[in-house]
């Protein structure tokens, strides 16, 4: 195996062997046949071959991404002690998420009035 990384997200390289196999199952599959090299070079760009208002519209279409929160989140750098970034990673995916709901429960527990 074979990683490859960029700065977007790591590419995945299959060994020699594991791409053998890969190309094996895709040439057994009647309804999906690997593409040739002729249909390769002949591939265009879709804003080369589609009328410029449909390309567009299929642009416009896909924005791509997550949706914008209601209340978006402030990017902060902070340290906090290793073992209490150490029990909430503990928990799994999502302790970002579970750390700043405590911070937020600790808040309306000391919430305190205007003077």
């Amino acid at each position: 195996m074979n990683n490859s990384k960029t700065a977007a997200r790591p590419i995945y390289m299959p060994s020699e062997a594991e791409d053998a196999i890969l190309t094996s199952s895709a040439m057994r599959d009647a309804d999906n046949p690997p593409l040739t090299d002729a249909q390769l070079e002949n591939m265009r760009l879709a804003s080369q071959v589609l009328p410029p208002e449909l390309f567009s519209g299929l642009v416009s279409l896909s924005k791509g991404g997550r949706p914008k929160a209601e209340q978006t989140k402030k990017a902060v750098t902070i340290r906090y002690d290793a073992d209490v970034v150490a029990q909430f990673k503990a928990g799994g995916k999502g302790w970002q998420t579970r750390m700043n709901n405590a911070l937020r429960e600790w808040l309306s527990m000391h919430q305190q009035t205007p003077a």
